[in-house]
């Protein structure tokens, strides 16, 4: 069985994070597992991939779609596996149908953000209406961002699952980090480890620091990844970069170890499907305080939670942050069972996606 994983577009956020362990899943269950990425190259150390296919962004692809049709065919695919959030999914599985290999569309958005939203909004109702009959399967990462996407219709939720072995608290690696970045061992660690875009709202997070900041001075920032606002981030966060109270440590490997060096996680998110980092810090034992856009099926431990509205002040989300930061100096390793026991482990999320697969090929 030969599957190719598609992305629109490769940024390294969550769901290139959700690819890249889906494939080394279905490859160690002896699927042929390959990604391709359609207007961008793959920048991934895990697995390598395809791509651009077509050249303009998404304009070049709905003109040059006989490019994913000839790349579907050529390779001799049996699926193609499409994960996005808007009308292109449908176009994609059309173009496969026509490729002659079957379509998974999978929902991983439950908004098309602000930026021409009634465009992208009609322009997916159009092509849902032409092309959801091309879909042999539908998934969602979330009940949210499913409902979003089909619109009402028939899916099955895949939850982004986790290694959970890996996301155990290790105090070691928190002593580790913190010496590396010269943070003192006691100082309060914020943090946030997600991709820069408008979306992850990553400026409001430098805002509800600097409100923190003013209650302990002692306090550093911790963030982890980047995208289109890093450099607009690290600008406004320039002082604070001099003074080594903020600490862009950029795109890693081992997250989980930067988890283990935090004491609290913002994700102010404007909107979101169902957001893996906040899977694996609340399995490190992280508190974490997120914004109420989010769904709630993302809370599995409820007492490391807490959830805001984007309206409420900055003050408010700092004295959210200060809340658990003066009743959790502790963390538990054992956090994991929790996730395992709430189905985010990677062998429950995973084994419904490679049975659909099976179940496609025949």
């Amino acid at each position: 069985m030969k599957v190719l994983e598609l992305v629109l577009k490769w940024s390294g956020g969550g769901v290139e994070r959700y690819v890249e362990d889906l494939v080394a899943v279905a490859s160690a269950n002896g699927i042929d597992c390959s990604v391709v990425s359609v207007t961008t190259a793959v920048d991934s150390i895990r697995v390598a991939g395809a791509g651009p296919l077509v050249s303009g962004g998404v304009k070049g692809a709905l003109i040059s779609g006989t490019a994913v049709s000839a790349f579907v065919a050529d390779g001799g695919y049996d699926i193609v596996h499409i994960h996005g959030n808007n009308g292109l999914v449908f176009h994609f599985a059309h173009l496969t149908v026509k490729a002659g290999a079957k379509a998974i569309v999978h929902s991983h958005n439950s908004s098309f953000g602000n930026r021409s939203r009634g465009a992208k909004n009609l322009f997916t109702n159009i092509e849902r209406k032409l092309y959801l009959k091309d879909c042999s399967g539908k998934l969602a990462c979330s009940h949210a961002a499913g409902d979003f996407l089909f619109a009402g219709g028939e899916y099955h939720v895949a939850f982004n699952g986790i290694d959970v072995s890996r996301f155990e608290f290790n105090e070691a690696s928190r002593s580790e980090v913190r010496l590396a970045y010269g943070i003192p061992e006691n100082a309060p660690v914020l943090g946030f480890a997600a991709s820069f875009v408008d979306a992850k709202n990553p400026i409001f997070v430098l805002n509800v620091f600097e409100e923190y900041s003013k209650r302990n001075s002692d306090a550093c920032l911790l963030v982890c990844g980047d995208g289109e606002l890093f450099d607009s981030f690290k600008c406004h966060a320039a002082g604070l970069i001099s003074e080594g109270r903020c600490i862009c440590a950029g795109r890693v490997d081992d997250v989980e170890r930067y988890y283990c060096a935090m004491d609290v996680l913002f994700a102010p998110s404007k909107y979101e499907g169902l957001p893996i980092n906040l899977i694996e810090a609340q399995a490190t034992g992280l508190a974490v305080v997120m914004s109420n856009a989010i769904t709630n099926e993302v809370v599995i431990a409820p007492e490391l939670c807490a959830r805001l509205s984007l309206d409420d002040s900055e003050f408010c989300w700092a004295n959210a942050a200060d809340g658990f930061l003066g009743r959790m100096r502790s963390r538990s390793i054992r956090n994991v069972d929790v996730v395992e026991k709430a189905g985010y482990s990677q062998p429950a999320c995973f084994d419904s996606v490679l049975n659909m697969y099976e179940e496609l090929a025949g």
